[in-house]
C-alpha cells in the first residue's frame, strides 16, 4: 500500500511539474502579449500622427493649387492684354507707314 501511495505521489509530483510549466509559459505568453498591445498602442499613436500630418497636408496642396489658379488666371489675363497690345500697337505701326508713304 506504502508503494502505491509513493507511486501516487510521485504521478501528482509530476502533474504538478508539468502545471508549473504550463504556468511558466502562459506568463511569457502574457508578457509577449502585454508588449505587442503596447507596440499596437504605439502604431495607432503614429497613425494618428499621420493622419493629422496627412490632414495638414491636403490643406497646404488645396491651398497651393488654388494659387496656382489663381495665378493661371492672372497669367491668362496678361496674355490677352499682350494680345491686345501688340495688335494695337501693329495697327499704329501699319498707320504710321500708311501715313508716311
Amino acid at each position: 500500500m506504502e508503494d502505491t501511495l509513493e507511486k501516487i505521489l510521485a504521478k501528482v509530483e509530476k502533474i504538478d511539474s508539468r502545471f508549473d510549466k504550463v504556468d511558466q509559459r502562459l506568463e511569457q505568453m502574457d508578457s509577449k502579449f502585454d508588449k505587442v498591445d503596447q507596440r499596437l498602442e504605439q502604431v495607432n499613436k503614429d497613425i494618428s500622427h499621420i493622419k493629422s500630418q496627412q490632414k495638414e497636408n491636403t490643406a497646404i496642396l488645396r491651398a497651393l493649387e488654388h494659387a496656382n489658379e489663381v495665378n493661371k488666371a492672372e497669367l491668362d489675363k496678361l496674355n490677352i492684354n499682350v494680345a491686345k497690345l501688340s495688335g494695337k500697337t501693329e495697327r499704329v505701326q501699319s498707320r504710321a507707314e500708311t501715313a508716311l508713304n
